[in-house]
């Protein structure tokens, strides 16, 4: 794998240890937020026409998760309340970056 793609899945095990793993909890807030949109916004593939597996799934796989974390974010009366905002946000992200179709 490419230093350049080895550093992105690197980054990316960083949002799933920490923004969506506190998601799953329940704990999310404004900074996790902060931090999905940082580190999203800073991954570029470039035009590379292949894209190393363990990068796509971890891309691929973001939207959906968060969008089953919806309810355990918005339980807590206390959290970040633009979660739905983010999701949407995010799913948009990850097509700019996979491609659509």
């Amino acid at each position: 794998m490419e230093p350049h793609f080895s550093s992105m899945v690197e980054t990316l095990e960083e949002l799933w240890l920490g923004p969506l793993t506190r998601a799953r909890d329940g704990r999310f807030t404004l900074e996790d937020d902060r931090m999905i949109r940082r580190v999203l916004e800073s991954l570029d593939v470039g035009k590379s026409d292949v894209i190393p597996k363990k990068l796509v799934t971890q891309l691929w796989f973001i939207p959906q998760f968060m969008e089953w974390q919806t309810e355990r974010v918005s339980s807590h009366a206390d959290n970040y309340n633009g979660y739905a905002n983010l999701c949407s946000w995010v799913g948009s992200r990850i097509g700019v970056l996979l491609g659509e179709p």
